[in-house]
C-alpha cells in the first residue's frame, strides 16, 4: 500500500510540475517572441497576461501603419491551457475599430472569421493552424468572394527551423467592368536560422491553379503557374546564394498566347550587405540605381540556365553564364557602365524566330541586330553566340574591337 501511495505521489509531481514549468515557459517564450517580432511594418503590445496554474489568457495588440490613414489595429486573444507536456492555445481576432469589425462580421458572416490554434511542447516544438473562412460581398456595382485559406505551421525554438504549407481556394470579383478570379492557391516553405547569425537559409515551391483579369478590352490570363526556389548564405556568411525557376504553361495577353514559359536563375555569391540594401529601396525608387550599382561593383555569379517560351511568332530559347569580378568602384561604373567589361566574363546564347522582325513593336531593333551581324539567320530563327574574356568580346565567331 505504501508503495501505491508513493507512485501516485510521484506521477501527481510529475504532472503538476510538468504543468507548471509549461506554463512558466509559455509566458517566457511568449515575451521573448513579441520583443523580436517588433518591425517597422508591424507593432506588437503585449495589453495582459492572466496566468493561472493550468490556464492562461493573453491579449495582444498589432498595429499596422497605412499610409495616408490611421493605422489598422488588431486584438489578438489567445486562451491557453497548460498540460504536463504541452501548451495548447486557441486564438480570436477582431478589429480594435467597432465599425470596421462589424463590417468583416458582415462580410464572413461570423465573428470568427479567422482564427488560430496552437500546440508548444516541453521540447520547443511549436506546432499549429491558422484558417480564414469563406466571405461574401455583392451590390450593384462589385463583387467578392474570397474562399477558404489555411495555413499549418510548425517550429522547433531550440533549433530555429520550421515549415510553412499554405492552401487557399482562391478569390474572385468584379469592380464595375473589371473581373478577377485567383483559383487553387498552395505552397509550402522550409527555412532555417543560421547558426550564429541573423540569415536564414529557405526553400519554397507554390502552385497557382490560374489566375485571370478581364478589363475590357485587355485580357490577361495564366495557366498552371509553378514557383520554386531556395536561399542559402554562404560559408563566409557575407555572400548569398539563391537558385529560382519559374514555370507558366499558359500566358495569354489579349489575342497572343504564350505557351510553356520556363525561367531558372541562379544568382551566387552575392554581397549580403548591399542586396539587403537593394531590396530595401523597392520603397525608394531613387536609390534603386545606386545600390544595383553597388551590388555589381562586388562581383557575383549569373547563370541563366533557361529562357524559354512558345510565343505566337515561334521559339524563343536563351541561355547566360556570366561571372563579375569585384575590383571595380561602384562610381567608376556608374561614370563609364563599359568599365566592367574588364572585370566581367561569361558566355551568352539567344535563340529569336525569324518572324520577330515583322512585329511593329521590336521589329526595327531585331533588323538593327541582323544588319550589325549580332544576330544570324539560320533556318527559320535568329541565333545570337557571344563570348566575353578578360576584355575580349566575340559575337557568333567574330572579335569585336572594344
Amino acid at each position: 500500500m505504501k508503495k501505491i501511495l508513493i507512485s501516485i505521489f510521484l506521477l501527481l509531481s510529475v504532472v503538476l510540475g510538468g504543468t507548471y514549468f509549461v506554463g512558466e515557459m509559455t509566458q517566457k517564450e511568449l515575451y521573448k517572441q513579441i520583443k523580436q517580432s517588433k518591425t517597422q511594418l508591424i507593432q506588437i503590445e503585449l495589453l495582459s497576461y492572466q496566468k493561472s496554474f493550468f490556464t492562461a489568457n493573453a491579449e495582444i495588440k498589432l498595429s499596422m501603419p497605412v499610409k495616408g490613414q490611421l493605422p489598422i489595429q488588431i486584438l489578438v486573444n489567445s486562451d491557453i491551457t497548460h498540460y504536463p507536456y504541452k501548451a495548447k492555445a486557441i486564438t480570436h481576432f477582431s478589429l480594435l475599430d467597432i465599425k470596421r469589425d462589424k463590417q468583416l462580421a458582415t462580410f464572413f458572416q461570423t465573428k470568427d472569421w479567422l482564427t488560430s490554434q496552437e500546440e508548444v511542447s516541453l521540447f520547443g516544438n511549436v506546432s499549429g493552424q491558422v484558417k480564414l473562412v469563406e466571405g461574401v460581398f455583392e451590390s450593384e456595382s462589385e463583387r467578392l468572394n474570397i474562399l477558404p485559406l489555411q495555413v499549418l505551421y510548425q517550429y522547433n525554438l531550440s533549433e530555429k527551423k520550421g515549415t510553412l504549407d499554405v492552401n487557399w481556394a482562391g478569390f474572385s470579383g468584379e469592380i464595375h467592368d473589371q473581373v478577377f478570379d485567383v483559383n487553387a492557391v498552395s505552397g509550402n516553405a522550409s527555412f532555417t536560422k543560421v547558426h550564429g547569425s541573423d540569415l536564414i537559409d529557405y526553400q519554397y515551391n507554390a502552385e497557382i491553379e490560374e489566375f485571370k483579369f478581364i478589363h475590357s478590352p485587355q485580357h490577361l490570363s495564366m495557366k498552371a503557374i509553378e514557383l520554386a526556389g531556395k536561399n542559402e548564405a554562404g560559408e563566409d556568411k557575407l555572400t548569398v546564394n539563391t537558385d529560382n525557376t519559374w514555370k507558366v504553361k499558359e500566358f495569354q495577353n489579349g489575342q497572343q498566347m504564350f505557351m510553356n514559359n520556363h525561367i531558372k536563375l541562379s544568382l551566387s555569391e552575392l554581397n549580403l550587405a548591399a542586396l539587403t540594401k537593394l531590396k530595401a529601396s523597392i520603397t525608394s525608387p531613387r536609390f534603386i540605381h545606386q545600390r544595383l550599382t553597388r551590388l555589381v561593383s562586388l562581383g557575383g555569379h549569373i547563370n541563366l540556365q533557361t529562357l524559354q517560351s512558345d510565343t505566337p511568332w515561334g521559339r524563343v530559347d536563351g541561355q547566360l553564364i556570366m561571372d563579375i569580378q569585384r575590383g571595380l568602384a561602384a562610381t567608376e561604373i556608374l561614370n563609364n557602365p563599359l568599365s566592367l567589361i574588364d572585370y566581367s566574363n561569361g558566355e551568352l546564347s539567344l535563340s529569336l524566330p525569324q518572324a520577330l522582325l515583322q512585329q511593329p513593336d521590336v521589329g526595327g531593333f531585331v533588323k538593327m541586330g541582323v544588319q550589325s551581324g549580332v544576330l544570324k539567320k539560320q533556318q527559320q530563327q535568329l541565333t545570337l553566340q557571344a563570348s566575353l574574356d578578360r576584355g575580349e568580346l566575340m559575337i557568333n565567331g567574330k572579335v569585336i574591337p572594344m
